[in-house]
Formats: structure tokens, sequence, C-alpha cells
């Protein structure tokens, strides 16, 4: 049976920490929110920068509501990072590749559309859970049959590393998207790459150890 590899779609596949920053502090002052530094979600998880502003549950659902759409209207603005696109060629000889993304399933297939990259993947699967990416993951298993020994997930957050934990699936943290070196390791992932092209280097050290 092939092994699976999960992405993340934000931030791992396409480049769009710039645009997420933007949409945040556009939307920042109208609920009273400062402003992020640009460098900021690098260097610390969402989870703490959110402790810092004290927003209120009610307030953090609307919030995040709202720059989800935003970031969204304007997802088109974004691409691919330029060495990801040949790398999910080649991976799709050899491996099954999906995405889960909080992001519209549409939005998703039309952007791999226009880059002639939906023949590659088996499945995109959107969703979002106020519990976190883990209950989101979990579902995607549940729903594809998936078997976790397979699968190895890749995501650019600590949140992501931290689901791919809960989950008891492997990590691999990409450096190229919207938190730091430095954060990523701490969290402690199963594999951490600096650049795409790695990947293959953990994927065939573990095919052959099979």
């Amino acid at each position: 049976m092939k092994k699976i590899i999960i992405f993340d779609f934000d931030g791992t596949l396409i480049d769009s920490y710039s645009l997420i920053v933007d949409c945040i502090n556009q939307l920042a002052p109208k609920y009273g929110f400062r402003t992020l530094n640009p460098k900021e979600l690098k260097n610390k998880p969402i989870k703490e920068i959110i402790l810092e502003l004290n927003i209120s549950k009610l307030k953090l659902f609307s919030f995040t509501k709202n720059v989800k759409k935003l970031l969204e209207s304007k997802i088109n603005e974004t691409n691919f990072f330029p060495e990801i696109i040949e790398i999910i060629k080649t991976l799709s000889k050899d491996f099954q590749l999906a995405i889960i993304s909080s992001s519209k399933k549409e939005i998703i297939d039309n952007l791999l559309e226009r880059n002639n990259l939906n023949k590659y993947f088996d499945f995109v699967y959107s969703d979002s859970s106020l519990f976190g990416k883990s209950i989101v993951i979990e579902k995607a298993i549940k729903k594809y049959n998936l078997i976790k020994e397979n699968i190895y997930y890749i995501g650019d957050e600590v949140r992501d590393i931290e689901a791919a934990k809960k989950t008891k699936i492997k990590s691999i943290a990409v450096t190229w998207g919207i938190n730091s070196k430095e954060l990523l390791v701490k969290s402690n992932p199963s594999y951490l790459i600096t650049k795409p092209s790695e990947i293959f280097a953990i994927l065939n050290k573990n095919t052959q150890d099979l």
C-alpha cells in the first residue's frame, strides 16, 4: 500500500503569509486589536498571540471568520511556491497525495486547476473545527479509510505539528511558511525541512527501511 502525504495548504503549498498578515491587520482596528508586526506570526504560535491580545471566544470567532472570508476573496493574489509544483508531480508517482485545509475546497480546487495540479491529488478535504486541526485530520482519516502508519502530514505551523501528534501520525515541518524554524523545532516534529526537495530524503529513507 502506498504511503500517503497530506499537505496543509496556506503557507505550505501556497505563499500566503504576507496576505494573511495583511488581512489580519486590515480587520484588527474594527475589533479593537492592535495590528501585527509582519514577522510576529513567524516567531510566536497563534495561541500565544491570541492570549496576548486577550480576545474573548465570541470576538475571536467573529474575527477569525471575517479574516478567513477576506483572505478567500484575495487568495488568487497568491500562488504555489515555485519548487513545490515539480515536487508534487514527482511525489505523485510513488505516493498518494492529499490536502487538508480550512480553506474552501472550491478555492483550493481552482488554484490546483489553474496550475494543472488537480490530477496529482487523491483528495482535497476542507473542514474546520473550534477544537483544533487534529479533529479535522481524524475526520479525514475516517472518511477515506486511511492507515495512520502510512501518513506523513506536512505543515508550516506549530499547530500543524501539535495536530499530527494528537492524531498519532508522522509530521514534516517546513520552514518556508508561517512559523520560523526556531519555533517549529521547539514543537518537536518528526522531521523538519528547509526546502521542498529535502522531502525526498525522508521518504526514500523510510521506504527503504520497510
